[in-house]
């Protein structure tokens, strides 16, 4: 069974041998890299059974770093499965999960809103066919290149961000 949960100080040592494949590093960062974020982004991970299986963080402070969030936006950030376990549709089931947990956790929360590079093809395919839509905005501000703008709606008035 997969879960989504948030990470614990216990859970410190599993997380740290994550890894995915070195062309994927440019999207999402080294696991180091992760694990010292700043406070508002929330750590969580993508248990199966238990395994853990991926990663990523929710970052409650997302709309007051980028522009094209809205005020009540929360962030998805450095998403990924490990390397060993892609291919099992890992990432395509915690996807499916998201917006319940961003409803449970986040019940301020208007929308998730996320950037994926435009040279990650098969992360915007999975992102667009589980809830996201893309705003056909590009944000230009990261360091792999250019990137689309997802966004996923968890309240009512998410799909008009001039309502948030």
């Amino acid at each position: 069974m997969l879960q989504l949960r948030k990470m614990t100080p216990d859970d410190q040592h599993p997380v740290s041998r994550l890894s995915v494949r070195p062309d994927q590093i440019p999207f999402v960062g080294t696991i180091d890299e992760l694990l010292s974020a700043p406070a508002h982004r929330q750590p969580y991970l993508i248990c199966c059974d238990d395994r853990v299986v991926g990663f990523f963080h929710i970052d409650a402070d997302y709309a007051n770093e980028y522009e094209f969030a809205a005020a009540r936006d929360v962030g998805l950030r450095a998403f990924f499965i490990a390397e060993a376990e892609q291919g099992n549709g890992f990432g395509r089931r915690a996807i499916e999960q998201l917006q319940s947990l961003i409803s449970r956790d986040y019940p301020q929360a208007a929308a998730v809103v996320l950037t994926v590079n435009t040279r990650n093809p098969a992360a915007y395919h999975i992102y667009t066919q589980h809830g996201f839509r893309d705003t056909g905005a590009l944000y230009h501000g990261g360091a792999a290149g250019p990137q689309h703008i997802l966004r996923m709606a968890v309240s009512d008035t998410a799909d008009n961000p001039a309502e948030s």
